[in-house]
């Protein structure tokens, strides 16, 4: 059984909206730039309405990393926050499929089978990391702070979905 069964995309939940509302509209209502526990995010919030007098639209909010912690996020974080918006804004009106969460939220946060090779900045972080023996748990903790998630990562993995730039802000904090 695969682990996104259950799961739609954003656009198989907007294909059936449309279809069952073609006079409807789904709409970004705001953007802003939030900050949580030190670390920037964009919170957006997006309306699903089904005709252009609905007074009751659907409603959903998304909050991302600002920028985001993978290769996918890291420049299109806006964009990412918008679709899961639009995403739950449908879920409110019932297009949800089994779970509220959709498949390309699920997806941004499960790990690649496959992790792609390491930068540069990665390789070098890793002897860097060796040559001055800092422990596990720092660099965890560190990572943490900077809202990283690592769970039972290991360095490689986690570092596959971070930029140069994070890299060198983790770096930064260690030294």
């Amino acid at each position: 059984m695969s682990e996104l069964q259950g799961y739609e995309t954003v656009a198989e939940r907007v294909r059936r909206f449309y279809a069952d509302h073609p006079q409807g509209s789904i709409r970004t209502e705001s953007v802003d730039f939030v900050e949580v526990g030190g670390r920037e995010y964009v919170l957006v919030r997006a309306f699903a309405f089904r005709d252009p007098e609905d007074c009751l639209p659907g409603v959903g909010h998304a909050l991302d990393p600002a920028p985001g912690l993978n290769r996918f996020t890291q420049y299109a974080f806006l964009e990412t926050a918008e679709t899961s918006a639009w995403g739950r804004a449908l879920a409110s009106l019932g297009y949800s499929g089994q779970q509220i969460a959709t498949k390309d939220e699920v997806d941004a946060v499960t790990p690649d089978k496959k992790p792609d090779a390491l930068s540069v900045a990665a390789n070098e972080f890793i002897a860097w990391v060796s040559a001055e023996k800092i422990p596990a748990d720092k660099i965890k903790l560190t990572l943490g702070s900077l809202g990283v998630s690592v769970g039972n990562k290991r360095l490689k993995t986690v570092l596959t979905s971070m930029s140069d730039e994070q890299i060198a802000v983790l770096k930064e904090k260690l030294s």
